[in-house]
């Protein structure tokens, strides 16, 4: 895996401008992983994807996650950081080893984790039951006794029921939550971080900074974007100092 720096830094934002949440967190991981096709990229189960993107974030931008957001009591602005590492480390133990299987009177069941190209065919649907019934769908096979598929919701609410708890279980690693506490109404706010969409948030404004960054220096020595972006980033800062002052 490689930082998103440079040109990296540039070529992921431009990738993935036009993307939906879901693509970016592929291209993202894409343009730091190019030894590993993008095919396979889009089956990893969502537990896996973020915790790949949480390690990609760290090697990109550092150890904290830092962010802001209003108390939902007294609108305050809330701010948290959160170290990387522990949640990295907590994913890890979250992230499903393979399948979950199960068997109910004569009937196997079988699930995957849901992956992004299954989130994507879910957010088309038009309720959250619909959602919900399509990625069971994709995500659970059942056999009878003789081996034979059928279909998941055969066994009626029971098989349902323990089809639903299987899946929380599975995909307990694809959501981070944090408490923040309001320092002026001491009210919690519970912090669903989605990690597609908060690196893809820093990696477009790092990516405009740095435009930014180039234009200023073109614009003051004559350079090339080429030769701006092949310097070190502590080279680049002390120009800009100077160019700035």
């Amino acid at each position: 895996m490689r930082p998103l720096t440079g040109e990296l830094l540039l070529e992921a934002w431009e990738r993935g401008a036009p993307q939906s949440d879901s693509n970016r967190a592929l291209t993202m991981l894409a343009v730091a992983c190019p030894q590993t096709p993008p095919e396979q990229l889009a089956t990893l189960g969502i537990p896996e994807r973020n915790l790949q993107l949480l390690r990609l974030r760290q090697l990109s931008f550092g150890p904290l996650i830092a962010g802001s957001l209003p108390c939902p009591s007294c609108r305050t602005r809330l701010e948290f950081a959160l170290p990387i590492a522990p949640l990295v480390n907590r994913l890890q133990e979250l992230v499903p080893d393979g399948p979950s299987t199960w068997t109910i009177g004569p009937r196997t069941y079988r699930m995957r984790p849901a992956n992004s190209q299954d989130l994507a065919a879910a957010i088309s649907q038009p309720d959250s039951r619909s959602a919900r019934r399509l990625l069971l769908d994709r995500c659970l096979s059942v056999t009878n006794a003789e081996g034979v598929e059928e279909g998941w919701d055969i066994g009626g609410p029971e098989s349902e029921e323990a089809a639903l708890e299987r899946f929380e279980q599975l995909h307990q690693g694809a959501e981070i939550l944090c408490a923040v506490e309001c320092p002026a109404c001491a009210a919690i706010e519970r912090v669903d971080l989605d990690i597609g969409r908060f690196l893809w948030s820093e990696l477009r404004h790092a990516a405009i900074r740095l435009l930014h960054d180039v234009h200023d220096l073109a614009s003051a020595y004559g350079w090339s974007e080429a030769a701006i972006m092949t310097m070190s980033s502590q080279r680049r800062s002390m120009y800009l100092d100077m160019v700035r002052a």
